[in-house]
């Protein structure tokens, strides 16, 4: 063996003994962050849980749980994002007409994931945003939306209670929305992307 292979090698060995002790000493920092999950004061009911929101190189990945939910009732979960939210920081309760009720909508936001809640009033969701790339400082809110005790005896009415938010302001007339909404928010999570 020549010296320079010699030389080469006792390098590298010596560069990998080194490297567990440069990692241990590296902060780390977690591309993850936890949220409550809170009721909005928009309807009188209860409703509570935990998200987590996780901000990888390109995507989004979201997960949490929600409690305190009306048994057999369908909801909706829905990823609301907004990139410049310098105008409202209140959540949705406070940034609905800023936000939502626009020919050209602030908030940008689509079906995260669904279900009907169990016996214990609970549901679990997740979902990832693949492609997503958010600006630092942008908001992503998990907007959870209820409707109602769920239809089973209707295929196409349980699709809408459990695709889509039964909102004219926001799905009328493509989504099947007619008259009065039937969809109604409930609960949130904000989080600030670092």
């Amino acid at each position: 063996m020549s010296y320079r292979t010699v030389s080469c090698i006792l390098s590298f060995l010596l560069a990998l003994a080194a490297a567990p002790s440069a990692i241990a000493q590296a902060p780390s920092v977690s591309p993850c962050q936890s949220a409550p999950v809170t009721v909005l004061p928009l309807e009188e009911m209860s409703a509570s849980g935990n998200a987590r929101l996780c901000v990888l190189p390109e995507r989004l990945r979201a997960r949490g749980v929600l409690n305190d939910l009306v048994p057999g009732n369908a909801y909706t979960v829905w990823w609301v994002y907004i990139d410049q939210p310098g105008e409202c920081q209140g959540g949705f309760a406070a940034c609905v007409e800023a936000f939502f009720l626009d020919a050209n909508p602030r908030a940008v936001f689509g079906l995260m994931d669904s279900g009907i809640a169990s016996r214990r009033g609970q549901i679990y969701f997740e979902d990832t945003l693949n492609g997503m790339d958010p600006t630092r400082n942008a908001q992503v809110w998990y907007l959870v939306f209820g409707h109602g005790p769920a239809d089973r005896s209707d295929g196409r009415r349980l699709a809408r209670q459990l695709l889509t938010p039964e909102d004219p302001n926001v799905g009328a007339p493509f989504l099947g929305v007619e008259g009065e909404p039937t969809g109604y928010p409930v609960a949130e999570a904000v989080f600030t992307v670092r």
